[in-house]
């Protein structure tokens, strides 16, 4: 146990009774002044800021199918710069909920005879989100061949 020089004197004699000497009634000076700290002399991880196209680049692999994290490390950046280059570009991730607004216009467009696959590219979701909001919308959606499933 290391204290500073203005408590050194008040604590003598904890610190001499915690490392097993009599220090009862010795000088505060018998204390060390000032800790021994480790310096740090690197940082943990360089930041790194990504150029626009390497913004498009990680955007377009993160719409084809790869995790944040995936993505950070092949870009040697963090999770929450993955994050943040993909919000910036107007990419919504995986797990948001689509607002009322956006579901209405995915209903709107698969009802006009867009494919499940053409309005999860323009929305930029996956084609089962497309199917999930399809169904909890009441929509009756098609087989591959524009006939009503049953």
């Amino acid at each position: 146990m290391v204290l500073s020089g203005g408590d050194s004197d008040k604590w003598a004699t904890v610190v001499g009774y915690l490392n097993g000497s009599d220090l009862i009634g010795q000088a505060a000076e018998a204390v060390p002044a000032t800790p021994e700290y480790e310096e740090v002399t690197s940082i943990r991880q360089e930041q790194r800021r990504l150029t626009a196209e390497e913004a498009v680049a990680l955007a377009a692999r993160y719409l084809g199918g790869e995790t944040v994290y995936q993505l950070a490390e092949a870009f040697g950046c963090s999770r929450q710069t993955v994050s943040a280059v993909l919000k910036r570009n107007g990419v919504m991730t995986r797990g948001q909920k689509l607002d009322e607004a956006t579901v209405g216009e995915l209903v709107r467009l698969y009802r006009s005879g867009r494919s499940m696959a053409a309005v999860s590219e323009e929305l930029g979701i996956s084609t089962r989100s497309v199917l999930n909001y399809l169904q909890a919308s009441g929509v009756q959606t098609r087989d591959s061949h524009g006939r009503p499933r049953t």
